[in-house]
């Protein structure tokens, strides 16, 4: 009988490791949601400065300046 309790003890302890590392996987899958989530956002805000600045340029591009040509004429 005492082998039985010992084998239910050990049993318990890899119950718990595995419990534990379930947590530890749980919490570096969300961490790593996390950065990609704030790589993305990184990427968006990178995205917007290149639009605004280009929309507050006063460079126009070849093929801007060939369809207003064709505009006016």
């Amino acid at each position: 009988m005492n082998y039985v309790s010992e084998i239910l003890d050990k049993i318990q302890s890899i119950i718990n490791k595995l419990r534990y590392r379930q947590h530890e996987l749980e919490n570096e899958y969300f961490r790593s949601n996390e950065k990609r989530f704030n790589d993305l956002l990184l990427s968006i805000d990178k995205a917007d400065e290149i639009i605004d600045a280009d929309l507050a340029s006063t460079y126009i591009d070849a093929d801007d300046t060939q369809v207003l040509n064709e505009k006016l004429e």
